[in-house]
């Protein structure tokens, strides 16, 4: 980190101390989200400002006075170097910092994350602010709040990449499918794909056909991965998706006690008793047989209607 230093310029005896994993992820995301926002406000000639740079401006902004700024930058570069090999949020980070990724990755890398918050309908930021808040590891729950499903993977990728560029969001898929082989090999029951992977692989990608795109002689290999097999939604859903036998059963169960709860017998004898008495009068005097049919109409609307309901 060796520019980021330099431009720091600490103060003499002032040395850094190492943060906890929930307090680096939230600086991390504090210092994206500014930079995400910073740069949808800027125009594109603009967008160049380099990464340590910007990191030590928002340390600046935050902290005002030199001895503080000096403080919480060295915190920052020793809980990096510290969780870089642990971490892969951490990872991307030091790799931003360290400008061994450009300004058109990391604009790639925001873009995704913003993507990525749509389809978990909250942001990294409050995630993280929930985490440090409780200073401890996640459990499964707060795990699965930073995971998602096949489908909205699906739904991920293509807002990423969009219809014309089927070749990225094939092997998209073909990465989802790998970590899904993986965690059931595990014994992981689970589908759901953690977000740090999604970035992870997909920033991969971005760069290897960043690289790739303008040589003619390379036939795009990132492409071709499992044997030139080429994932789809359909194929994941139906190996990997989360109506598994187990799941299945479980939610008949819980059907049978809802319906047992919202449909009383009672109410089912009245709905025939009231159908039987208008058959009958219409048997006998064959006169308002549309009144009759409304009648019946209604009836069993209002029944599936609560039926779609509870199943919906």
């Amino acid at each position: 980190y060796q520019k980021f230093i330099q431009l720091v310029n600490p103060l003499v005896g002032i040395r850094g101390k190492r943060m906890n994993i929930n307090e680096l992820h939230y600086t991390i995301e504090e210092i994206y989200s500014i930079r995400f926002i910073s740069d949808s406000n800027k125009e594109n000639e603009e967008q160049n400002f380099p990464f340590p740079n910007f990191v030590l401006e928002f340390l600046s902004n935050k902290y005002l006075k030199k001895p503080l700024v000096d403080q919480h930058s060295l915190d920052l570069i020793l809980s990096i170097d510290f969780y870089k090999t642990k971490d892969i949020i951490v990872e991307i980070f030091s790799k931003f910092l360290n400008e061994e990724l450009d300004n058109d990755d990391l604009e790639f890398y925001l873009y995704v994350r913003f993507c990525i918050e749509k389809e978990m309908n909250t942001t990294f930021i409050e995630l993280s602010r929930q985490q440090n808040y409780k200073k401890g590891k996640s459990n499964e729950e707060e795990k699965d709040k930073n995971s998602l499903s096949v489908k909205s993977c699906l739904n991920l990728a293509n807002n990423i990449y969009g219809d014309e560029q089927e070749e990225m969001l094939n092997n998209f898929m073909n990465n989802i499918e790998q970590i899904l082989t993986v965690q059931k090999n595990k014994g992981i029951k689970k589908n759901l794909i953690s977000v740090e992977d999604i970035l992870k692989f997909t920033l991969e990608d971005y760069r290897q056909n960043k690289y790739n795109k303008n040589d003619n002689n390379i036939k795009n290999n990132i492409f071709l991965k499992n044997n030139n097999k080429v994932s789809t939604y359909e194929n994941i859903q139906k190996n990997y998706g989360e109506q598994n036998t187990n799941n299945i059963e479980e939610k008949i169960s819980r059907l049978k006690i809802i319906l047992n709860t919202y449909i009383k017998e009672k109410e089912l004898d009245v709905f025939f008793q009231k159908l039987l008495s208008l058959y009958m009068v219409y048997e006998k005097n064959k006169t308002n047989v549309e009144e009759i049919l409304a009648s019946i109409k209604d009836l069993v609307s209002k029944k599936v209607n609560l039926l779609i309901k509870i199943l919906f």
